[in-house]
């Protein structure tokens, strides 16, 4: 195995190896994508169970571009405009309108986007490793690092009932089930919410991949001019971040820190020309993104409160999966028991950044280990300080109302990480070779099966075993609106997520699914309180009609089955005008 940071001229076989191995994560990347949004033979929509509620979400988005006049308008909340980065969507939006091609132009932007990401990340790592198969390394354990997730479904079905491997295999592809989602845990137990980036974030989460791709690239700008001497590399990299909050907010967040470390770096380093240098990307940068920051923010306290707050603890604030205190315990027990859900939840990312960065120290006081860096021991250590800045900005500052959203952050911190400890390792392993390659085996291994064992049932995954979430008939029910329902006319809905109404024909709704209203910090609770009383009796609400400009209805299976909708009641008020098995769209007769 070739050495890490040796500076001999290298056989051609490790780089051949190393790039081999990337095009095949790339391939299986770009599979992960695929499925996650498929039309199948009979036209039916269907995505993976993790999707499930994010790919519906962003068809909101993207057939609002698509077949609606542009606006800013937030299709799930009318009166409102959008405050969730959309640029992807708009992308998306626009090729479906050029070539009809649902997949095609859902899945191909980000498929782009994800492959040129993971090129990025190899050649930003091999530069700063010096090494293709180190930068491997270093890649695999960001994509694939993740906690102890897999290993509570690995005992429950392997000890506890007694599976063979490949049973085990067979009962992870057949339930199509995640190992990290363990929410509803009793102490002392704790919740399993976080797993590997590339299930988490790189499949379905669109606007995220288009982001981090735009904060590769500043990276691999900045890799290949450190010190911004170059005026291109300057005007280049501030004008993709000034972009980026559309693009995604969280890029736009996480460069400015990248910048700020960098510039606190140079300052304390004396190195005046570069701070000026970073500094300026910094200033126009900011200048870009005010137009958008003003947007976003000015939309965020008109649709709701301020969601922006500090508190002390990722997750140990009680929501949806968050962190399991015992009943009655004091704040050394709570602290412990928060300590331990980082740990089941990050594994052992955490305590190999804490040793890295000790390890980081002892090498800044004894120059024989710095030598071994051949000269790129300061990158390492603004590596491990950015780390920390996000790390520090994660426990301190929450983002989104659901504080489980904020996990983008730890995707970042994850990235600073993995070629810090590579290095370390790497280090070791020139002076200790066997017992050193063989601890980094064990570490490797152990910091990757979960994410390795998240991946295996989504890839093996039969389409016809995966979810549908809008059957061809909701796409017919979709293309009558479009081609029936004039524009400006206004269709009242259900807040069901699967809602053909918004996510297929692009029409706006009144109140989209809750669950999206509430990550948005929507205020919606009176307006869904109106449309629950208007579908159990219409005669009595027929208020609404006027209020809201009302000229069509649909009624689903969530107003019928939930909220006690009378199919014969509506038939007898008003028009029919268009049916399938599961919805009816009513026409209201002036």
């Amino acid at each position: 195995m070739r050495k890490f940071f040796s500076g001999e001229k290298k056989p051609f076989i490790w780089p051949a190896i190393a790039g081999v191995l990337l095009i095949l994560f790339i391939i299986l990347h770009e599979i992960l994508i695929y499925k996650s949004f498929v039309v199948d033979f009979e036209g039916n929509f269907r995505t993976t169970g993790a999707g499930f509620g994010d790919i519906p979400f962003h068809l909101t988005q993207v057939s609002k571009f698509a077949f609606h006049s542009f606006s800013f308008d937030n299709p799930i909340f009318t009166g409102t405009q959008l405050n969730y980065s959309f640029a992807v969507n708009l992308l998306s939006g626009w090729l479906l309108r050029l070539t009809g091609s649902w997949s095609g132009s859902f899945n191909l932007p980000v498929m782009v986007f994800a492959a040129s990401s993971a090129i990025l990340v190899f050649f930003i790592y091999r530069r700063l490793l010096s090494s293709a198969i180190s930068a491997l390394f270093a890649l695999v354990l960001f994509y694939f690092g993740g906690g102890w997730g897999a290993y509570g479904v690995f005992y429950e079905q392997v000890i506890g009932n007694h599976l063979g491997f490949l049973e085990f295999f067979k009962f992870l592809i057949t339930k199509n089930i995640s190992p990290l989602l363990k929410w509803g845990a009793v102490y002392p137990e704790q919740n399993i919410v976080w797993g590997a980036p590339l299930a988490l974030v790189f499949l379905h989460q669109r606007s995220f991949i288009m982001g981090f791709f735009v904060f590769a690239l500043v990276l691999w700008l900045w890799a290949r001019d450190p010190d911004f001497k170059n005026k291109k590399t300057v005007f280049g990299a501030a004008i993709l971040i000034g972009l980026s909050p559309l693009i995604h907010i969280y890029t736009f967040i996480i460069l400015l820190g990248f910048l700020s470390v960098l510039c606190a770096c140079k300052l304390f380093l004396k190195e005046s020309v570069v701070f000026r240098n970073v500094l300026a990307v910094f200033g126009v940068s900011v200048l870009a993104a005010l137009p958008q920051l003003y947007y976003l923010f000015s939309n965020m306290r008109e649709g709701g409160k301020f969601f922006l707050a500090f508190r002390f603890g990722w997750m140990a604030q009680p929501t949806i999966g968050s962190v399991v205190y015992p009943v009655s315990g004091g704040w050394a027990q709570d602290f412990f028991a928060y300590l331990k859900f980082l740990w089941m939840n990050l594994g052992l990312l955490l305590p190999f950044f804490i040793i890295s960065g000790i390890f980081l120290y002892y090498a800044g006081r004894k120059p024989f280990v710095r030598g071994k860096f051949a000269g790129k021991y300061r990158e390492f250590v603004f590596w491990w300080l950015t780390a920390f800045a996000i790390f520090v900005l994660l426990q301190t500052v929450r983002l989104q109302p659901w504080d489980f959203d904020n996990n983008k952050l730890i995707v970042y911190f994850a990235f600073f990480c993995a070629p810090v400890i590579v290095a370390m390792f790497g280090y070791f392993y020139d002076k200790y070779k066997l017992p050193a390659g063989i601890f980094f085996g064990v570490y490797f291994f152990l910091s990757t099966v979960t994410g390795v064992l998240d991946v295996l049932p989504r890839l093996f995954v039969p389409m016809q075993n995966l979810p549908i979430i809008f059957t061809a008939e909701d796409r017919a029910l979709a293309e009558f609106i479009r081609a029936s329902v004039p524009e400006e006319a206004f269709i009242l809905t259900s807040q069901t997520m699967l809602n053909p109404v918004v996510s297929l024909a692009g029409r706006p709704v009144l109140a989209g699914y809750g669950g999206w209203l509430w990550t948005e910090g929507i205020p919606s609770w009176e307006r869904e309180e109106e449309i629950k009383r208007f579908y159990s009796d219409p005669q009595a609400n027929n208020y609404m009609l006027k209020k809201y400009g009302i000229g069509f209805v649909l009624l689903d299976s969530q107003a019928v089955n939930e909220w006690h909708a009378s199919r014969q009641q509506f038939d007898a008020l008003y028009t029919k005008i268009f049916s399938t098995e599961r919805s009816v769209l009513y026409k209201i007769d002036k």
